[in-house]
């Protein structure tokens, strides 16, 4: 009897297992999802949990409030009160019981959208209501692999008890470079194990420390630069970029998806001997010569925008038959910009 018990939870957990798999596959595909939740309890569970991993990335337009009102739904009474005692209380709905612990669920921690949520109803007392949202996500009964920081976050997370133990799991961090010294120590200390690294460089005012981001992860597979001054070339940032590219050099043996909307000052691409994945946001008013003669053995997937078709195909012709799938937008030719390849939509004069 023991045995067929055993048996029956086990079949069950399969059970579970394999729909929660299978609703995976629809991930991206909210409505799908959502039409699944009145099914059954078991099917709400798994769903709910699956929205929830990410909630940041279902959210619409004029929704926020819901989402809001939500996270707020999972603060303590002690929290409560203190919006309470600033007036902050009338303006937002508290509702008392949750079906879930929805947070729970979290593995994205997006403090930009958060950030954003927080501004748009134009709360009086901004601080208090993004302490005690950022103390209710960030405690040692979560953890999260990917983090968002907006920019000009000038919040210390690292300090928040339990920081250390909640983010020991992080694999993703995105985050602006122009960040104060004592944000960006807190980051070095708390995301020792992240793989893939997403950081915005401004116009100014970029923190070399930055590079300690870099330097402490073993195994840094996943690298994304965006320049926000792209469209403008006159803007100098070569030094910074310089030490940004030869400390990420130290991985490139390991570096498997590279992408970048700028070409880089260094010969790095050159490095990455095992490049599986690269993607090109390009720029009419930048020269991408840095591509010409470049060979990437390993190759898999390419993605560009406006990058010269010469120098795409020399790129092409230059991998060793492992590339199987090519995106290539806004194509350059003869001083033309073609959209997708199939009309002409702006001249480079």
């Amino acid at each position: 009897m023991k045995k067929k018990i055993f048996l029956t939870k086990k079949m069950n957990k399969l059970n579970r297992d394999i729909l929660y798999l299978i609703f995976k596959e629809l991930r991206d595909n909210k409505k799908s999802l959502c039409s699944c939740l009145p099914v059954n309890k078991e099917f709400c569970e798994i769903v709910i949990q699956i929205l929830w991993k990410n909630p940041w990335k279902y959210l619409e337009y004029e929704r926020e409030s819901l989402l809001l009102n939500t996270i707020i739904s999972h603060l303590s009474k002690e929290s409560r009160n203190n919006l309470k005692s600033h007036d902050i209380y009338p303006l937002i709905t508290l509702y008392e019981n949750l079906s879930f612990n929805y947070i729970g669920f979290c593995k994205y921690l997006n403090l930009s959208i958060i950030n954003k949520i927080i501004y748009l109803f134009k709360f009086h007392e901004i601080s208090i209501i993004q302490n005690e949202i950022i103390k209710l996500f960030i405690n040692e009964n979560t953890k999260f692999t990917h983090l968002y920081v907006p920019q000009e976050f000038n919040y210390q997370i690292n300090l928040i008890p339990g920081a250390k133990q909640c983010f020991s799991d992080i694999i993703f961090l995105s985050c602006n470079v122009d960040m104060n010294d004592n944000v960006l120590t807190g980051l070095t200390e708390i995301c020792e194990s992240i793989k893939e690294l997403e950081l915005y460089i401004k116009e100014k005012n970029n923190n070399f420390g930055v590079i300690k981001l870099i330097d402490i992860p073993k195994k840094l597979i996943n690298v994304h630069i965006h320049n926000s001054y792209s469209n403008n070339p006159n803007i100098n940032n070569n030094s910074f970029n310089k030490i940004l590219e030869n400390s990420l050099m130290k991985h490139a043996q390991i570096i498997q998806h590279f992408k970048i909307n700028a070409p880089p000052i260094t010969k790095i691409l050159t490095t990455f001997v095992n490049l599986k994945e690269l993607e090109l946001d390009g720029s009419y008013h930048y020269p991408w010569n840095c591509l010409e003669n470049l060979s990437l053995p390993l190759l898999q997937t390419l993605k560009t925008r406006a990058i010269p078709v010469e120098i795409l195909a020399s790129l092409i012709e230059n991998t060793s038959g492992y590339l199987t799938k090519i995106s290539i937008d806004c194509i350059l030719y003869e001083e033309r910009i073609l959209m997708c390849g199939d009309f002409v939509a702006a001249s480079s004069n």
